[in-house]
């Protein structure tokens, strides 16, 4: 320890004789380290007073644009002109802040006691979109000689104004760091735009809310240098409504005879977007605030485009000289918070509705769109759609009067000290460019022809009389995702419920790494697959009869789609994935809540001549049968299907027949087939007779198709294929022909076959399956052009390749065996002069070799040729001509529309025309007045004060301009008159 500097002075200042021995050796050590220590420490506060010295202040420039981000800088400013040992504050102002219409607020500042480094005059007069460019482009021209003076370390930008969007792409350019206050939040307009471009040329960012601070980590801005401060505002708004003085500010701005909560403050500002719109909205607003009859003080709006029409109507509708109104252009913050605080309610579109009136719990009524978006308090009424006088009326008898809790959404009162500390913390030594925080993203996998293959995927669509489902199908018959929705029950919610689940499975494609090839569509009913039109629909699925479904979805989509018989997909979808793959002739039998299915013969899917083959379970077995859905008696449907069985079961269950010992049945349950199936198996008799006789009816119907088809193969798919199928075997053994007893009959293996069924009429080898050989499904309409999809571009299979094989070597094999033909026996020749046979050059109106579609060349014309034949001679008779009339169809559109637009062309050109000559006569009358009037006006001057020929250019260049463009010439003029000031004038 060292020892106390009192106590030893106390010791060394005892007199002579009390120490005559002198001190003792332990006393002059210790005074030897003390004063070894008091030398270090000198040193030491030597030291850190050096550094301090040398140490720079952080020379931050704050640049205020209006009147409205003045509110927010100004706590800023104070707080650093509070630390001058630490910063060296520079002041910009610009903008509006300059204007004497706008009452030249530049001097609020000077009151404020601070040093206005720079002035500089931005605005562009006209306020309309012209001049907010000009505005721009006028302070772009500028800033780069300030900026480059001042030579700040941090600018200090606020908001979402065009001039500070000015400023933020001078200081970016210029590598000068950028602190946006109140970036990150959403509003409505173009103030959103400019906002957020604001925040991508910023640096550092101080937002006010938490839920800003997320929208700009979202915007991929670095998370280290996002400040959640607060609103600066917000430290004086906390305090003011305790100050005394605020019925003396309330007076002296509305009268002696106002008091608190009894007057309107109304601010409204236009909206850039829709000019028309909100000077529409001010003009009711200002009819609402007339006949509530309240007093009101109303703000002129700010410099935007606009505001000047809105100002004309305010002052048509006489508001400067009504007594109920005091209008102002510019009330000091201070008084204005008090003002609000005090209102009984503030209407318009201002920020400070949304923002700092909560603060008070001040009733707000926020007009139109333009802060849309905002987070507000519970004080805050939006009135958005505000098109009539009625509306804003009731919305001020609802809010006016009212007092809200205090809302704290935008700040707590603390954000300058927290803005001052985040300051302190830059390293100006760290690099300027600034870094994006992107999300991760997935690399790109690198194709190879089997990725390709299995992730070609179709779209199916599967219409049940309960449900609507969806599902994205890939090419091996994996459904790799799927959705469901109750099935509406009118035609108009059924379309658009259908184009809503395929416009979501299209967008899951992209991330699921699969590639739509199209649309297929399974739906009950009679279906016209050539037309895409369901021409009758079963009685459960209601207004589904004449619908086209082909052309809505795929105007839509812009997807190519194919449309057929439930029944009929089901048969597809075996011969795709199923036991009917591979096997040439069979027959598909659905068993679910009706009796449907589908027949190949010669692995052709059978249509019939109107479309209504296969419906199976109208098959009549019996004269005087139960009652079908049809119409008629006897058909299987009546005896085998869910709700023939759901009816018996029903019937049984009235007659108190159906429960057994042993059934569990609930009283409220529902009675279904399923009951009846499991009474039978728990042996109750009338059950089992029941089921007997719908097997025995499905089993001699099929019989029946046995003898009239012949199939090598009956596929039962359904939710009673398990329960039927043991049964209708036993029945084809006792009553076919023999020569029909050894077809077997086989339950499906396919979890969903309407959905994979719709998914076949698409998918074959990367090529629609009317394109394969033997296949019969229709292509679609003219809508779309099907040469546009890759999937058609392959060349059709002509050589019987089986669907079991690999594609590749399809393919190879396909190229071997059409050059064979070339070289052998195909009935074709070419001859010795290369050209093609006239037989062929026939055909497609004399295209060869592709040139119709742009088809790239193959080995030789005379290759192609054969190859188009080859492809005529498959195709069948209706394909052929649903092309020729393609191709008609499409010329008559070609040669309407080119005489459309030679019309067009002319009619422009002679309008054209015209226009020129009336401009140029205008502009001829133009000139020829104003020389007129300048003779006229010389004339005159000459005659009252000749003075010399200087001072006669000068008067007449101070005449009033009427416009903004007679405005920027009068001043061009004077700046070419001043530098020209002391030369002689020559005539």
């Amino acid at each position: 320890m060292w020892p106390d500097p009192i106590m030893t002075r106390m010791t060394f200042a005892l007199p002579p004789s009390e120490y005559l021995e002198g001190p003792s050796e332990y006393d002059l050590r210790e005074l030897y380290y003390w004063r070894m220590q008091r030398g270090r420490d000198r040193m030491e506060r030597d030291k850190v007073a050096e550094q301090n010295q040398y140490k720079r202040r952080l020379r931050v420039c704050v640049a205020t644009c209006n009147r409205a981000d003045y509110s927010k800088l100004a706590p800023i400013m104070f707080g650093i002109k509070s630390h001058p040992d630490e910063f060296d504050l520079e002041v910009m102002v610009l903008g509006s802040h300059l204007i004497d219409d706008y009452g030249n607020t530049f001097r609020m500042i000077e009151q404020d006691d601070f040093d206005i480094g720079s002035k500089l005059h931005t605005i562009v007069r006209g306020e309309d979109e012209a001049a907010m460019v000009e505005s721009v482009g006028l302070a772009l021209v500028k800033l780069p000689d300030v900026l480059q003076r001042l030579r700040p370390d941090i600018l200090v930008i606020h908001g979402d104004r065009f001039d500070a969007l000015a400023l933020a792409t001078a200081a970016a350019l210029m590598n000068i760091r950028i602190l946006h206050v109140e970036g990150g939040e959403v509003s409505g307009t173009i103030d959103d735009s400019i906002r957020h471009a604001i925040s991508k040329l910023a640096h550092y960012h101080a937002c006010c809310t938490p839920r800003a601070e997320q929208y700009l980590i979202a915007m991929c801005e670095d998370h280290s240098r996002i400040l959640l401060a607060g609103c600066p505002s917000y430290d004086k708004l906390l305090s003011p409504q305790h100050r005394e003085d605020y019925m003396d500010i309330i007076k002296s701005w509305l009268g002696d005879k106002v008091q608190k909560n009894d007057y309107i403050v109304a601010l409204q500002h236009p909206v850039t977007t829709d000019i028309r719109h909100s000077i529409k909205i001010y003009g009711l607003m200002l009819d609402a605030l007339l006949s509530f009859n309240k007093k009101t003080l109303i703000l002129f709006p700010n410099i935007d485009a606009g505001s000047k029409e809105m100002v004309r109507v305010m002052r048509k509708k006489g508001i400067e000289q009504h007594p109920n109104f005091r209008a102002v252009k510019h009330i000091p913050f201070e008084q204005f918070i008090q003002l609000v605080c005090h209102a009984g309610c503030m209407i318009g579109n201002s920020s400070c509705g949304v923002r700092e009136a909560g603060a008070f719990g001040t009733p707000v009524i926020n007009l139109g769109t333009r802060q849309t978006g905002r987070e507000t308090g519970e004080n805050v009424l939006h009135v958005r759609d505000a098109d009539t006088h009625n509306k804003i009326y009731h919305a001020l008898e609802l809010q006016f009067g009212k007092r809200y809790p205090c809302s704290k959404i935008y700040g707590d009162g603390n954000a300058v000290p927290r803005i001052l500390k985040f300051l302190r913390s830059i390293d100006l030594d760290k690099p300027l460019q600034k870094t994006f925080c992107f999300p991760p993203v997935k690399d790109s996998i690198s194709q190879d022809i089997d990725h390709i293959l299995e992730t070609q995927s179709a779209l199916s669509v599967d219409l049940g009389g309960t449900n609507l489902r969806v599902a994205i199908v890939c090419m091996m018959g994996n459904i790799v995702k799927k959705y469901a929705q109750p099935n509406p029950k009118t035609f108009e919610a059924r379309m658009q419920l259908i184009v809503k689940m395929c416009s979501d499975a299209i967008r899951d494609a992209v991330g699921l790494n699969c590639r739509i090839l199209g649309v297929g569509v399974s739906t009950g009913g009679r279906v016209n697959p050539q037309e895409g039109v369901v021409m009758h629909s079963t009685k459960l699925i209601p207004e589904w009869t004449s619908v086209n479904l082909r052309t809505p979805i795929s105007d839509a989509l812009h997807l190519p789609v194919w449309v057929d018989n439930d029944g009929n997909c089901a048969a597809l979808a075996e011969k795709k994935f199923g036991h009917g793959k591979g096997v040439e002739n069979f027959v598909t039998i659905i068993t679910g809540t009706g009796i449907g299915g589908g027949i190949i013969h010669h692995s052709e899917l059978v249509h019939g001549s109107t479309f209504c083959a296969a419906e199976l379970g109208h098959i009549m077995v019996s004269f005087e049968g139960p009652e079908c859905s049809c119409g008629s008696r006897g058909c299987i449907e009546a005896y085998a299907s869910g709700m023939a069985l759901q009816r018996e079961a029903k019937r049984l269950h009235d007659e108190d027949l159906l429960k057994v010992e042993g059934m569990d049945m609930k009283l409220s349950e529902p009675v279904t087939a399923g009951h009846l199936i499991n009474a039978a198996r728990l042996g109750n008799s009338k059950a089992d007779a029941v089921l007997n006789k719908a097997c025995t009816a499905l089993g001699v119907g099929i019989v029946n198709i046995l003898h009239i088809v012949n199939p090598s193969l009956v596929i039962l798919s359904g939710v009673l294929s398990s329960y039927y199928k043991t049964p209708v075997q036993h029945v084809i053994n006792e009553r076919a022909l023999f020569s029909a007893q050894s077809i077997k009959v086989v339950t499906s293996e396919l979890e969903e076959p309407a959905l994979l069924g719709a998914a076949s009429m698409l998918i074959g080898f990367g090529q629609p399956l009317h394109l394969l050989p033997g296949s019969r499904i229709y292509p679609p309409s003219s809508t779309h052009d099907m040469d546009d999809f890759d999937m058609l571009n392959a060349p059709a299979a002509g050589n019987g390749v089986g669907s079991d094989e690999d594609p590749a070597a399809a393919f190879l094999a396909q190229q071997e065996s059409e050059i064979a033909g070339i070289e052998n026996d195909e009935g074709f020749s070419i001859l010795d002069s290369g050209e093609v046979p006239s037989s062929l050059g026939e055909t497609n109106d004399g295209a060869i070799n592709g040139e119709l579609h742009g088809e790239s060349n193959g080995p030789s014309d005379a290759y192609a040729a054969i190859s188009s034949a080859d492809r005529l001679q498959a195709e069948p008779e209706s394909l052929r001509k649903w092309r020729e009339e393609q191709g008609d169809r499409l010329e008559l559109l070609d040669a309407n529309s080119r005489t459309q637009e030679s019309e067009w062309k002319e009619k422009a050109k002679v309008e054209l025309e015209e226009w020129h000559a009336r401009q140029n006569e205008q502009l001829e009358k133009t000139k020829t007045n104003n020389r007129a009037a300048e003779e006229a006006m010389i004339s005159d001057l000459d005659e009252t004060n000749p003075g010399t020929e200087w001072e006669r250019v000068a008067r007449l260049c101070d005449f009033n301009p009427k416009s903004s463009k007679q405005a920027k010439d009068v001043s061009r003029m004077r700046s070419v008159l001043i530098s020209l000031k002391q030369a002689p004038l020559v005539r």
